[in-house]
């Protein structure tokens, strides 16, 4: 966690450049509550005028779905931790035989078995820690309220071997 991938995501979801190749943007929080019934709703939650947002069965969902999605669409999941391949199969199967071309699934994750599981390519982003450098700034900032801060020697050294141990992770910053 922290690395940034939430962040990224959001990044792209809001881009205007991206809005504008989809008629609907959809974002879903799942974490570790994977459940297909309720991300399916979570879904159609978000399309307008959907009318099957309160079933409860995962067919009635399905076919709301195949119904109400029929509009490019991106789609992101994000936090994703289930690396079962049936139960993506069984959220997927609606999505993927979406009526629209060129729709977009974009999945967050901390385990690359999520990512290869999802994509039907092999496009997935590793997201590494800062570069050395712009993170000691950016540690010296969140630290000192400085990143020009040049006081205590002593404080500093211990700073930097902080720093040097959180590999980049801004969140651990």
């Amino acid at each position: 966690g922290g690395w940034g991938k939430t962040t990224l995501a959001r990044l792209v979801y809001h881009d205007p450049e991206v809005k504008d190749k989809f008629d609907i943007m959809l974002w879903i929080y799942v974490s570790a509550n994977f459940g297909e019934v309720k991300l399916t709703q979570g879904i159609l939650e978000q399309i307008p005028e959907c009318e099957f947002k309160s079933a409860k069965n995962l067919t009635v969902l399905q076919r709301g779905i195949n119904k109400y999605l029929t509009k490019r669409f991106l789609l992101v999941l994000d936090d994703m931790w289930e690396e079962s391949e049936g139960r993506w199969d069984k959220l997927l199967a609606p999505l993927r035989s979406a009526q629209a071309k060129g729709n977009v699934l974009l999945v967050t994750t901390r385990k690359l078995s999520v990512a290869r599981i999802t994509s039907n390519t092999e496009a997935h982003i590793d997201l590494d820690g800062m570069k050395k450098d712009d993170f000691w700034l950016f540690f010296k900032r969140c630290i000192f309220g400085d990143e020009n801060y040049q006081g205590q020697r002593k404080l500093q050294n211990i700073a930097k071997k902080i720093a040097t141990r959180l590999n980049g992770n801004p969140f651990a910053a």
